[in-house]
């Protein structure tokens, strides 16, 4: 009878448990299916690879001029600067104008006194170097087409006594004709 008042919940040792602390027996927890932890988002959704597209990129524009023509460089440089390894700055002006045609494998740059072959380098960006009228260095050029009708200009003096003394004038330039 005991049993079934108590719906069979419980066991004979809760009951004597019980009975021993004057208190009621406590309720027996039915058995249950073993808990499974939830998947968690990373379990559940698997990684999906974004598709490659194998399209190829679009060629960047060619700017290069395809003919002989004449740029004007701007009368002040956008930055110059000087390695620490050298004694003194040289203030040098390359601004004015510059006649650029192409040539295999890159194109040629001249100016009122000399002429430079640069080498291309990557699209719209072409190299060179020389000799230049500052005597004791070496003249590297690096020119980058922008646009149809602006480039950029890097020249770097390198004193040939002391490779470490570079200096440096970056100049803009636009199409002339």
């Amino acid at each position: 009878m005991l049993m079934a008042h108590w719906k069979g919940i419980i066991t004979i040792g809760a009951l004597a448990a019980a009975l021993m602390c004057g208190c009621a027996p406590a309720e027996e927890a039915a058995p249950t299916a073993a808990v499974t932890p939830e998947p968690t988002v990373e379990e559940t959704s698997a990684v999906t690879p974004e598709p490659v597209d194998e399209t190829p990129a679009p060629a960047e524009e060619d700017w290069t001029p395809t003919q002989q023509s004449v740029w004007t460089l701007g009368y002040d440089p956008l930055e110059t600067s000087t390695a620490p390894a050298c004694a003194e700055p040289i203030f040098y002006d390359f601004y004015g104008m510059v006649a650029i045609a192409p040539a295999e494998g890159g194109l040629t740059w001249q100016t009122q006194t000399m002429t430079y072959s640069l080498a291309t380098v990557g699209p719209n960006a072409y190299s060179g170097e020389g000799e230049t009228v500052v005597e004791g260095h070496t003249l590297t050029i690096d020119v980058t087409f922008t646009s149809a009708t602006t480039l950029l200009v890097t020249f770097t003096l390198t004193e040939d006594a002391n490779p470490d003394c570079q200096h440096i004038y970056e100049y803009d330039g636009e199409f002339s004709w």
